[in-house]
């Protein structure tokens, strides 16, 4: 179901890329209706989020738990030397220095994507501004990456309206 919602939101992506395209004949044109193609599709993402909500809650949490969300295992670690830690006896992929290098390159992309811890000292403010770098995060991962529902239609949007145009 995750694999037909996530074709769904490519080939409504494409269908906004080639609206925009037809209407606009020049650049200043593309930058009026670039931002109100987007808003529309942002706001029916958020929409199928909602309505959704039951595929983030058991598959999504489930996936992202096991490695395979926007934060890969892969990213700092080769594969070799994964392929390795499986075979060994008394070590699993879930040891304390993997965790570690996972959190301290989570930390590394969230600074990436706008978050600073020392930026305040209010806890809720920066509750939410780590939230927005993670959704940014998720947003501009991988394809094959698992994220929320919303997280993945902004992705493709991305990358079926976005990438093109540039």
């Amino acid at each position: 179901l995750y694999a037909l919602v996530d074709e769904y939101f490519a080939e409504v992506a494409r269908e906004y890329l080639q609206d925009i395209l037809f209407r606009s004949s020049n650049d200043s044109a593309l930058a009026i209706s670039l931002p109100k193609c987007y808003k529309k599709y942002e706001d029916g993402a958020s929409r199928a989020d909602r309505m959704l909500n039951y595929i983030n809650r058991l598959y999504v949490r489930r996936e992202i738990d096991e490695g395979r969300g926007w934060v890969y295992v892969e990213d700092i670690v080769d594969k070799a030397v994964l392929e390795r830690a499986r075979l060994e006896q008394g070590k699993s992929l879930n040891s304390a220095d993997v965790q570690q290098q996972l959190e301290a390159w989570k930390e590394g992309e969230l600074h990436r994507r706008g978050f600073d811890q020392e930026q305040s000292d209010d806890e809720e403010e920066m509750a939410k501004r780590k939230c927005v770098a993670e959704k940014r995060a998720e947003a501009g991962s991988k394809l094959g990456a698992v994220v929320p529902i919303k997280s993945m239609a902004l992705r493709r949007f991305r990358m079926e309206v976005g990438e093109p145009l540039l």
